[in-house]
């Protein structure tokens, strides 16, 4: 059997990828494939000993390129008049088009648009991973195959044990996970003249007791630092207000004085 059109094609992507040439072309042994036919020519790629060399570490443990993300394409779409929004637990006067890409946040229709990532409900950083981050982010920004090293502290604490700050866990966030009861990814913004508007919604809600909101607001400036309070453990420089939404409705926290109202 012979390498198939598709099989050879594959080889000169893979040789393309790579940045590299190819120099000549061979025949396979044998004369005739199977069906009589002579197989065309294949790609004899030329490996010179400095492009060796470039791509020695790429097949390292750790030390490896990570893939390339893709690119967002930028456009500027004509503006959509925003809809009167009526509080009805009805999301359909909602109409302000997602990204459904995680992470990313979006205007439209008169609507901010927060699309999260999927099933990461784990809670709050304890600050561990956000210092870890600090570090190796401005380092990855220099030299990519950095953001390798992340995962290795991971792997070193998720499966061996390892305790911090060498070790961490294999997620961000430390509370156990709740993506099955409560998991957010999605958040929008709306604002009329004398109100603003806020949706948030689940990708499973097995547990609505267990579906709550925290949502904080700069309302002033400043930055002492205060306790959120409503027992999250949290604790802020930026924000002066605390709302917490529940089943159970809603309750407000200034967190200058903790005084909570309902």
């Amino acid at each position: 059997m012979y390498a198939s059109s598709a099989r050879m094609a594959q080889v000169v992507l893979s040789a393309a990828t790579l940045g590299l040439t190819a120099c000549g072309s061979s025949s396979a042994p044998g004369g005739a494939g199977d069906n009589g036919s002579v197989p065309p020519p294949q790609p004899v790629v030329c490996l010179s000993a400095d492009t060796l060399a470039q791509h020695t570490l790429d097949i390292l443990p750790v030390a490896s390129y990570p893939l390339p993300r893709g690119g967002l394409a930028r456009c500027v779409l004509p503006a959509r008049a925003p809809s009167a929004k009526t509080v009805d637990g009805q999301p359909g006067d909602w109409i302000g088009a997602p990204s459904r890409i995680g992470g990313t946040t979006r205007m439209d229709a008169g609507e901010l648009v927060h699309s999260d990532f999927l099933f990461d409900a784990y809670g709050a950083d304890d600050g561990t991973d956000a210092q870890r981050l600090a570090l190796l982010d401005p380092l990855a920004d220099i030299d990519a195959r950095i953001g390798r090293f992340d995962a290795l502290f991971q792997a070193l604490g998720d499966q061996f044990g390892a305790p911090e700050p060498l070790g961490a866990l294999d997620r961000y966030g430390n509370t156990t996970a709740l993506s099955d009861e409560a998991d957010l990814y999605e958040v929008r913004w709306a604002a009329q003249a004398d109100a603003v508007f806020l949706l948030a919604r689940w990708t499973t809600l097995s547990a609505p007791d267990k579906a709550v909101l925290l949502v904080l607001l700069d309302t002033a400036e400043g930055n002492d630092p205060r306790e959120v309070g409503f027992g999250s453990g949290l604790s802020t420089q930026r924000f002066e207000q605390a709302l917490l939404l529940s089943a159970d409705g809603v309750r407000v926290r200034d967190l200058a004085t903790g005084i909570e109202t309902e």
